[in-house]
């Protein structure tokens, strides 16, 4: 297609960005390395909403007035959500990647 590049990349990044302009890539570089870490989160189980969720509980609790119809609501929903937390966890994954490209 004439040497018409879509995406144009250096050398360490062309793997990702267009593997195709590797071929393009100039001879006078012969050696290259490019690192990349990510780190993601899941959550299953929902435990992000139980904290939210805790956390407005926590919110409308008074602790100068504790016999507060309204606290002593908070207080409930508070003690409810944290025995319903147990063994729900947040996974943590996290990846690198060394590409070396050498000529």
């Amino acid at each position: 297609m004439s040497g018409i590049a879509v995406a144009t990349a250096d050398i360490a990044t062309a793997p990702w960005a267009n593997p195709a302009m590797l071929t393009k890539q100039p001879s006078t570089e012969d050696f290259s390395l490019l690192m990349g870490f990510g780190v993601s989160g899941r959550d299953n189980d929902d435990l992000i909403s139980d904290i939210d969720y805790f956390q407005a509980a926590n919110d409308r609790y008074d602790p100068n007035n504790p016999l507060d119809p309204g606290s002593a609501d908070a207080l409930d929903d508070m003690t409810a959500r944290i025995s319903g937390i147990d063994g729900k966890k947040v996974a943590i994954d996290g990846s690198v990647s060394i590409p070396v490209y050498c000529i």
